[in-house]
């Protein structure tokens, strides 16, 4: 595969130097991302990727940063560039790292960030006075805008280590002995990305997902709710309820259905339902949970494909029941699991640790190399743990919770979907 290279950071802190010498000692295509912004500033004003929105430098920075990501990955997916030997380097400003893990992170590219937050503004300003040459265009501002630009590349800067350190990608600081940093940057290049060895070590070979309330959620489709199932059966829900969770071990593990889970708890009530209601109320519950599966969120298929891209392998295991999960087969998913281990198949439910052997095995793998991920309930995280898994809690659907639920023990959390891939390394 080829190396395409991303060279990001803020102003004045050594990208066009870096991406200029990859460009000539090593071939690579110097695309300086400033002059395509800039052009689509004046030819197509009605993107909004403009710098003269009179917002701050900071929002005008998140801005732009959100609509070039996911066109510079456009470009690094593009067949036009296959030709290029060995890749692109890009040049770029205007990319947070936040950005780069949304829309960017499995493409054929590797990335570095320069910037200058070990700083403060006025030392800043005072290096670049001291090395501005003709060359540069800041040689030609005022000390009053240097000095104004230099508050927010030190903001900046300091937002992208933050950003960097979140989802552990590389940075360098070129504020001091800039020649000696480029100089330790080129000797890390060469022992990866230059010498066409840019996979990084991934401590595991699979990734577990939970599904519901992981890579699906009930919130925002129209529910069926047990209340409205009871009234329509003619029933009192609390007396129901009494019943209904007596058998809803019995249907995860596979041994009763839905509908005879119903009829169990009806025969209990002394309640005759009759084959038109009985029929009506599978419907409508099989036809809210398979809502679920018909907008599955952009963010947790973004995730997904970056992971396969990874080359790991990957499975679903959940508690269910057949009607619970009719549109997983059907749904955008399901092409990205190797195995699917539903506990009502497979008669074994979460937490117990067979479930998750099982998956493992499936996948060919020993469940010390599979990360597990999903919502906490069930007690699956701490079920995968004693599998042995690494066990991560998903919070993005959780957070949008009346009462969002609590982080769990000591597992690590993922509060957006990419947020995982950032934790398997």
């Amino acid at each position: 595969m080829k190396n395409n290279i991303i060279i990001a950071g803020v102003p004045r802190a050594g990208k066009s130097t870096v991406s200029h010498l990859l460009s000539t000692k090593y071939g690579y295509q110097h695309i300086s991302m400033d002059s395509i912004i800039a052009g689509f500033e004046k030819c197509f004003p009605e993107t909004g990727v403009s710098t003269y929105q009179g917002l701050s430098s900071m929002d005008t920075l998140r801005v732009i940063s959100g609509k070039m990501a996911p066109f510079v990955r456009a470009m690094l997916d593009s067949a036009e560039y296959d030709e290029f030997e060995p890749g692109m380097v890009l040049d770029m400003y205007q990319l947070l790292p936040e950005d780069y893990e949304k829309y960017i992170r499995g493409a054929n590219c590797d990335i570095i960030y320069l910037i200058t937050s070990d700083v403060t503004p006025e030392e800043r300003f005072l290096i670049q006075k001291k090395y501005d040459t003709e060359k540069d265009y800041t040689f030609y501002k005022s000390d009053e805008e240097l000095r104004e630009g230099a508050e927010y590349i030190v903001e900046q800067s300091k937002l992208m280590k933050e950003q960097c350190e979140k989802y552990n990608i590389t940075y360098y600081e070129t504020a001091h002995n800039r020649e000696k940093v480029i100089q330790k940057l080129f000797d890390e290049l060469l022992d990866t990305s230059l010498k066409g060895d840019k996979s990084p070590e991934y401590h595991y070979k699979a990734v577990v997902f939970d599904l519901f309330e992981t890579l699906i959620t009930e919130w925002g489709h129209e529910k069926y709710t047990k209340r409205q199932m009871c009234t329509d059966l003619g029933v009192d829900k609390e007396r129901f309820d009494v019943f209904w969770k007596e058998k809803e071990e019995d249907r995860f593990l596979g041994e009763i259905d839905f509908e005879g889970s119903v009829l169990y708890a009806g025969s209990k009530l002394g309640k005759d339902i009759d084959s038109d209601t009985l029929t009506y109320v599978i419907n409508k519950r099989t036809n809210a949970k398979t809502s679920c599966f018909e907008n599955i969120e952009p963010e947790v298929l973004h995730m997904l494909e970056t992971i396969k891209k990874l080359g790991l392998r990957t499975a679903i295991v959940s508690n269910c029941s057949p009607e619970e999960v009719k549109g997983l087969r059907e749904s955008e998913l399901y092409r990205y699991f190797d195995e699917i281990v539903l506990s009502y198949e497979v008669h074994m439910m979460k937490p117990d640790r067979s479930i998750y052997e099982a998956a493992a095995s499936r996948l060919g793998v020993e469940p010390k190399d599979c990360i597990f991920v999903g919502d906490g309930g069930s007690n699956e995280l701490q079920g995968a743990k004693d599998a042995g898994m690494k066990a991560i809690q998903a919070k993005w659907y959780m957070n949008r919770f009346p009462q969002k639920r609590e982080t769990l023990g000591d597992f690590r959390v993922a509060e957006e979907p990419l947020e995982v891939v950032a934790l398997l390394t």
